[in-house]
């Protein structure tokens, strides 16, 4: 897996909470890419590097500055 996405910091609880202590190993060495800041702090709290947040808070925001990471 290149990258691993998160709209809402709800998704980042539950992909936790459903996977029961490997999330963190499965995204190892994935780009982690959160919609906006609330997001992306929820992400940081469980541990993960967000390399991806864009300026424009939008799912349209999210996948241009994911092309411009892989660029």
């Amino acid at each position: 897996m290149d990258a691993a996405t998160f709209t809402s910091a709800s998704t980042v609880e539950n992909f936790f909470l459903l996977l029961n202590g490997r999330a963190a190993r499965l995204l190892a060495g994935a780009a982690i890419a959160c919609i906006g800041p609330v997001t992306g702090a929820s992400a940081r709290a469980r541990g993960l590097t967000v390399e991806v947040e864009p300026a424009e808070h939008t799912v349209p925001g999210l996948v241009a500055a994911l092309e411009r990471w892989f660029a």
